[in-house]
């Protein structure tokens, strides 16, 4: 299937036949990665208001990874791709673009900050990359399975079956264990063993995400379905917040209830691709801004790659952080600050041929 009929029922620009909702949930989907990355709780007591602020902003944001991951599922899957073209165009590309700012990001530590106090440090520090780059290990693992899952999408019950399954293995089933183990590490335990005695690795990690991003891009949602995943995605809101922010006053931890691959945080993505999809897909009124817009979205890898070099200036040279004053207000402002400082840096290195190709 070609990239121009990926959507049965989408609205694309006539002009360029881009798909203008996968545009802007790519550049919205990148400031909430940059709000993220500027909600650091380190040194705030538990259940202050300040913690509860930055906490609040950082739950707020936490589908922006996998809805990277559903927006690369509905471009890749579907479409006739050879395993040559995959490695060289898109393989490759993600690999020299994590040498390359994986080496800055490492003399950045050794030479500016002194995080790292040794070349074996500094090596060590370019093979694992900054704290950011564990996305780009994670898309080239769902790249090389590309071919695989194509031949599962090419029937969609046998989609929805993959989906299904990643559901119960890869998000129900762990939460639940996990949910039961604070109470009763026995049975816990016990479910956890013979859960894992499947063995259904297949569908584990965010491969659901990934053919859930093609099958979404390719149904008709009505308006009651709509409806339901708006309310559960608000539902899944809710949840990241209370439950993670009790689970930091009981065990100092709040990954049970915010990492990505928890039922919860799968509402809210599932809640702005949709929303998305149904209310921002449709073409812009000028050639001029439509390639405007597909100028931003380009850009937004390097943004993602760029930002936190950007925080960290700001905070270590300007003194700017998430609590320079109230976080209600300091949180978005540093976001936007660093959003715009890493497009326009990104947009520099996007006017570079050799650097657009291989590093951006």
């Amino acid at each position: 299937m070609k990239e121009n009929k990926i959507l049965t029922d989408r609205q694309t620009d006539r002009q360029t036949d881009r798909v203008v909702f996968f545009d802007w949930l790519r550049i919205i989907a990148t400031l909430a990665v940059v709000v993220i990355h500027c909600c650091s709780k380190e040194s705030l007591e538990v259940a202050s208001y300040e913690w509860n602020t930055v906490h609040f902003y950082n739950c707020l944001s936490q589908w922006a990874v996998p809805a990277f991951v559903m927006i690369s599922g509905a471009l890749f899957l579907g479409r006739e791709i050879t395993l040559s073209k995959l490695f060289k165009k898109s393989i490759f590309r993600i690999g020299t673009a994590f040498l390359f700012w994986s080496v800055l990001y490492a003399c950045w530590r050794f030479f500016v900050t002194h995080e790292k106090n040794s070349i074996r440090e500094m090596v060590l520090s370019i093979i694992k990359g900054h704290y950011h780059m564990w996305f780009l290990f994670l898309i080239v693992g769902l790249y090389l399975v590309v071919p695989l899952l194509n031949k599962i999408v090419e029937n969609q019950k046998l989609a929805v079956y993959f989906v299904v399954l990643a559901f119960l293995f890869a998000f129900l089933f762990p939460q639940i264990i996990n949910v039961v183990g604070l109470k009763f590490e026995g049975p816990a335990s016990i479910l956890n063993e013979f859960i894992s005695k499947f063995r259904v690795e297949m569908v584990l990690g965010y491969a659901g995400y990934f053919v859930l991003g093609y099958l979404l891009a390719q149904v008709r949602i009505n308006k009651r379905a709509e409806a339901l995943i708006y309310v559960l995605g608000v539902g899944g809101l809710a949840v990241t917040f209370f439950a993670s922010a009790w689970m930091a006053k009981r065990q100092g931890s709040t990954e049970l209830f915010s990492d990505e691959l928890t039922v919860n945080v799968l509402m809210m993505t599932i809640a702005i691709f949709v929303f998305a999809k149904q209310h921002m897909n449709k073409p812009l009124k000028s050639e001029k801004a439509t390639r405007v817009l597909s100028y931003i979205s380009k850009c937004t890898f390097g943004v993602y790659l760029v930002h936190p070099l950007l925080i960290d200036c700001l905070k270590r040279f300007v003194g700017i952080t998430n609590l320079s004053f109230n976080p209600i207000i300091s949180i978005p402002i540093l976001a936007l600050i660093v959003f715009i400082g890493s497009m326009g840096i990104s947009a520099i290195l996007n006017k570079i041929p050799f650097v657009k190709k291989w590093f951006v």
